[in-house]
């Protein structure tokens, strides 16, 4: 343990400690506004108590615990994370905890919104965490918020001022703490040093607990899980890693205990615990099927460890509890498992969903499908897996479904949809869906959605074209009406001019101005808007999108090389009557390599907010992994537009 103290003067000081009420040592802290100095070992109980002390001035007095040695038989202790933004919230999740009284504390990062402003470390992190830091020591990983910066080094890493990551023997629990914002690559020196340190602690019977900011799992709309971490995975299962604490998304979310593989020998699993509500603000948390609960709250855990058994508490912060839950050191967490192999084969089972069209609802419409799906050969051995469709009430009867058999990794699926004729398909209905159902008894999410089958229609007699805006019908991805929005289609002099307003999302009041290029756009988290060209049977052409960022908007693109900007440029529009908002492109065909209206071109447009998990179209998307739509207008102009 170290006490590290932040003052206003800079003259010499002098650690104080007393055991028993009585003097005991006094260790040189050096000068300077931060003093880190480590504490001498306290042998016994105590009781012990600290203070610094310099000319003119000292601390208080605080108490002192000295911690459960290695091997120790009892720790208590929380966890938390994402403390930063909402000093209240931590004040008061800092307050409970302190009444509980535990050996200790660890933060799974982003303890200030931006880690070069110091004055954040006082605001956000110092003042809300002192009461409890003045007597219970603070484990800490890097966040992204951090950005590895030197107030970080200065205040709370425990490895030097060179490198965030660190391990810790504490009672019967071995800690690892990761920088999740560095490279975990094998041969990195994170890696190295992890698989030496796993290594090491391969034969202790301490439970072993990972802490990182970036999460294996999220149940955050528009999120995914960062590839470098789950590439881990692996190694912790082999190396007996029980419980990975994280952070990232504002909410709490437990997962099932998660295996590699499906053999009928129980392996306890690890357990990915996502502790993100300590102060900023909340994420949504919806359902999955790794998930075993997910609750958006502000939050912490109490765990109490034994050499044989660990028992959580989640309490959020006014200190209801919202979920329990007890490991066992050789059975794990009783209940469902998660193998994460079926992601694998639901990927598969989507890009062969894509491979499938776009197609045309009309006179040469096939009458039968081919779905055929080919899974990673690595998988080794698949489980009885069947395929269904899924059909509003209106369309029971009109699909039918045949083939499939075994399915064996790395060899093809192959799937027969018979289709009705398209008169026969009622207008308005939800899109057909395919469900891929796993007969795995005990392993949760044995029912995973692919997605509609990518059908389109020809609109009926409205054009889409001219000087004044025409209504264009909002859908969800299943082809369900929600709001209709507003567009104008027009080409000049080889340019075409696509101006699209929805009332969903932000208000956006200010008037039209240009979007600024960024190549992250892409993968942002905000809400987007998108226009999305495709060729003759819809064959996907290129994409062009605005994004909404935290304080300004986007331009990204769809497709990797090509060159946001090149050939088009965008603006950014208010809403309809105050209400969402929308956007203006201007596409010149010939630098962008794309064919002429006449030729066959389509369009869509898209709305899409992920953290709402809503996405809305001039039609159903193809999938929910997707923006790419399945259903596409012709684009019209007046007679005297036509080249």
């Amino acid at each position: 343990m170290e006490a590290v103290l932040v003052r206003k003067t800079n003259g010499p000081a002098v650690l104080q400690v007393r055991r028993a009420g009585r003097g005991w040592k006094e260790i040189p802290a050096g000068s300077g506004k931060v003093l880190r100095v480590p504490l001498p070992a306290l042998p016994g109980k105590g009781p012990y108590s600290y203070r610094f002390a310099w000319k003119g001035g000292a601390t208080k007095w605080h108490s002192l615990r000295p911690l459960p040695g290695p091997g120790a038989g009892k720790l208590s202790f929380a966890a938390y994370g994402d403390s930063r933004s909402n000093p209240k919230v931590h004040e008061a999740l800092a307050a409970l905890m302190k009444a509980r009284r535990p050996d200790l504390v660890v933060n799974t990062g982003d303890l200030v919104g931006r880690g070069s402003i110091w004055d954040q470390w006082e605001r956000s992190y110092l003042r809300p965490l002192g009461p409890l830091a003045g007597s219970v020591p603070i484990f800490t990983v890097m966040g992204n918020h951090e950005r590895e910066s030197p107030s970080y080094f200065a205040l709370c890493t425990r490895s030097g001022k060179k490198r965030a990551w660190w391990s810790a023997d504490v009672g019967p629990v071995h800690f690892i703490g990761l920088d999740s914002n560095v490279s975990l690559e094998p041969g990195s020196p994170q890696r190295k040093w992890l698989e030496a340190d796993l290594a090491r602690a391969a034969e202790s019977p301490a439970w072993k607990i990972l802490l990182l900011h970036h999460p294996f799992f999220t149940a955050c709309p528009g999120r995914e899980p960062a590839a470098k971490v789950r590439a881990l995975l692996p190694l912790l299962e082999a190396r007996g890693v029980s419980l990975v604490l994280e952070g990232h998304d504002h909410h709490y979310m437990r997962t099932y205990p998660v295996v590699l593989g499906i053999s009928g020998k129980r392996t306890p699993g690890v357990v990915c615990v996502t502790t993100g509500g300590g102060g900023a603000s909340l994420y949504p948390a919806r359902p999955a099927p790794f998930a075993a609960k997910t609750v958006k709250v502000w939050h912490y855990l109490w765990i109490e460890a034994d050499p044989g058994r660990l028992s959580a508490k989640v309490i959020d912060w006014k200190g209801k509890e919202i979920d329990s839950w007890v490991m066992d050191r050789k059975k794990g967490i009783s209940g469902l498992r998660y193998w994460v192999g079926s992601e694998k084969v639901v990927r598969a089972g989507r890009a062969a969903l894509d491979r499938v069209g776009p197609l045309l609802l009309g006179p040469g419409f096939p009458r039968v499908l081919r779905f055929v799906p080919l899974f990673p050969g690595t998988l080794g051995s698949l489980p009885e897996m069947a395929l269904s469709l899924r059909t509003g009430r209106e369309q029971r009867g009109l699909w039918a479904l045949s083939g499939g058999g075994r399915a064996v990794a790395g060899k093809p699926w192959p799937w027969k949809i018979l289709c009705p004729p398209p008169g026969r398909i009622p207008a308005g209905c939800p899109w057909p869906r395919l469900v891929l159902d796993f007969h795995l008894a005990g392993f949760a999410g044995n029912e995973r959605l692919l997605g509609p089958l990518p059908l389109w229609r020809r609109p009926g007699p409205r054009r889409a074209g001219g000087r004044g805006l025409a209504p264009v019908p909002l859908v969800d991805r299943w082809g369900r009406a929600l709001s209709p929005g507003m567009l104008q289609v027009s080409r000049r002099e080889g340019t075409l001019l696509v101006r699209f307003q929805s009332v969903f999302g932000e208000r956006k009041r200010s008037k039209p101005r240009s979007a600024r290029l960024s190549q992250g756009a892409r993968r942002s988290l905000a809400e987007r808007l998108a226009l999305h060209l495709c060729g003759p049977g819809g064959k996907r052409l290129q994409s062009f999108q605005v994004t909404r960022g935290y304080r300004r908007f986007h331009t990204g693109w769809e497709k990797k090389g090509l060159s946001p900007g090149k050939g088009w440029k965008v603006q950014v529009l208010p809403g309809l009557k105050g209400r969402g908002w929308g956007a203006r492109w201007e596409i010149s065909l010939r630098e962008r390599g794309l064919p002429s209206p006449a030729a066959g071109l389509l369009f869509q447009v898209s709305h899409l907010l992920p953290f709402q998990d809503f996405f809305a179209s001039s039609g159903p998307l193809k999938s929910d992994h997707s923006p790419w739509p399945a259903s596409m207008e012709p684009l019209s102009f007046p007679k005297a537009q036509q080249p």
